[in-house]
C-alpha cells in the first residue's frame, strides 16, 4: 500500500497489465491522495479512509488479472454512456437533470426494440454479463463498493460490470429512508467516475422494487442473452431466496416477450461468519438459481452505522461528496469506527 503522499502514477502501478483496471486504480488513489491537503480532516479520519484504500487496491489487482486473461471484458466509455442514455430515454424521471451530463446521455445511440423497449446498439456484442446490485443504499458507501468489487474479482460467473440501482418503491421495512433522488445522487457522486466502467450507477429505480428494476434491465437488453447475477449480502439473502419463485415467475415471461435470453444467478457476500444461509441456498437452487457464496465477511460498517452513529468515514471521499460533508468533519460531528474500536468488526 502506498503512503499518503505517494504520487498515484508511481511504480506501484507497474504491475498492472490492463488499461481499464489501471485507470480505475489510479482514479481511486487520486481520491484518497487528495485527502492529505484537506485541513479539516483529522489524522484518524485519514486513517479510516485509507483502510478502504487497501481493500480497493487488492480488488483492482485481482480484477486486472481477470481482464488480462479475458475472463472480464471491460465496456468502453461509449458503451457505458449508451446504456445510461437508453435508460434515460426508456425510463425518464420527471425531475431528471437537463444539465451537461444529461445532454451527453441523450447523444447515445439507441433504437426502439420489441414492445417499444429501447435497445442499446453500441454496447459490446454478444452476451451481456452483468451483476445487478439493488438496495436501499441510504446512503451508498464504500462497503457497497467493496461488495461490487468483490463480485467482479471473485465471481465464478464472470461479469464485465456491476449495475447499481437504489430501490425506489415504498418499503414497510424501511419507511423512513431518504427519497430516491437523494440516494441516487450520493451513489452517483461516489461511483460514476472513479469506478467506471466496472461499477455503473443506473437511474432506473424510481418507484420500482426488485421485480420492476430487473424487468427494466431485461427490456434494455432486448434481443440479447443476459447473464445477470444478483449481488447481495447474506443478511438479506434468506428473504430474497423466499421471493425468487415470485420474481422468476414475473421475469421469465417478460424476458420472453422482450426476446431476452435471461440466465439469472446469485452472488452472496457474507455479513458475518456465523450467518446460517444453507436453507436459503437450497431453496434458491430448487428454483433453478445458481448460488455462489463468498466466504470472507466484509468487515466494515453498514449504512445503518452511518445514519445512527455518524460514521462518515465510510463514504468514498470524492470532491463531489466532501463538498456536502465538509461541515460534518470540520466541526467533528462524526464518530470514528476503526480508531475507537481498534478493529474492523462490522459487516455489510
Amino acid at each position: 500500500m502506498p503512503n499518503e503522499a505517494e504520487d498515484p502514477g508511481s511504480s506501484e502501478y507497474q504491475g498492472y497489465r490492463t488499461l481499464a483496471a489501471y485507470r480505475m486504480a489510479f482514479k481511486i488513489d487520486e481520491v484518497f491522495s487528495s485527502l492529505e491537503v484537506l485541513p479539516f480532516l483529522r489524522p484518524r479520519d485519514r486513517k479510516e479512509f485509507r483502510y478502504f484504500r487497501r481493500l480497493f487496491r487488492t480488488a483492482c489487482a485481482e480484477i486486472d488479472a481477470r481482464v488480462d486473461t479475458g475472463a472480464i471484458k471491460p465496456w468502453s466509455k461509449r458503451s457505458v454512456e449508451t446504456l445510461l442514455s437508453a435508460a434515460s430515454v426508456e425510463f425518464p424521471r420527471a425531475r431528471r437533470s437537463d444539465g451537461p451530463e444529461a445532454q451527453r446521455h441523450k447523444a447515445g445511440k439507441t433504437e426502439s426494440g420489441k414492445d417499444g423497449a429501447t435497445r442499446c446498439l453500441a454496447v459490446p456484442p454478444g452476451t451481456i454479463r452483468a451483476g445487478i446490485f439493488i438496495g436501499s443504499f441510504d446512503p451508498f458507501q464504500m462497503t457497497h463498493l467493496e461488495t461490487a468489487l468483490r463480485f467482479l474479482s471473485r465471481g465464478d460467473r464472470p461479469a464485465d460490470l456491476v449495475i447499481v440501482v437504489p430501490e425506489g418503491a415504498y418499503s414497510n421495512l424501511k419507511p423512513g429512508r431518504s427519497e430516491y433522488d437523494y440516494r441516487f445522487d450520493i451513489l452517483r457522486r461516489q461511483a460514476a467516475e472513479a469506478f467506471c466502467p466496472f461499477v455503473v450507477p443506473l437511474d432506473i429505480g424510481e418507484n420500482q422494487d426488485t421485480i420492476g428494476i430487473v424487468k427494466r434491465i431485461i427490456s434494455l437488453f432486448s434481443g440479447r442473452r443476459l447473464e445477470l447475477t444478483h449481488v447481495l449480502g447474506s443478511d438479506v439473502f434468506p428473504m430474497a431466496s423466499r421471493w425468487y419463485p415470485e420474481d422468476l415467475a414475473a421475469w421469465r415471461p417478460f424476458a420472453d416477450r422482450m426476446d431476452t435470453d435471461l440466465d439469472f444467478a446469485s452472488f452472496v457476500v457474507k455479513r458475518a461468519k456465523g450467518d446460517q444461509i444453507a436453507d436459503a441456498i437450497r431453496a434458491a437452487r430448487m428454483t433453478g438459481v445458481q448460488v455462489q457464496v463468498d466466504p470472507r465477511p466484509i468487515g466494515t460498517p453498514s449504512s445503518t452505522e452511518l445514519r445512527e452513529q455518524g460514521v462518515f468515514t465510510i463514504v468514498f471521499p470524492t470532491e463531489e461528496v466532501l463538498e456536502k460533508l465538509e461541515v460534518v468533519f470540520r466541526y467533528g460531528m462524526h464518530r470514528n469506527w476503526l480508531t475507537d474500536r481498534g478493529s474492523a468488526e462490522y459487516e455489510i
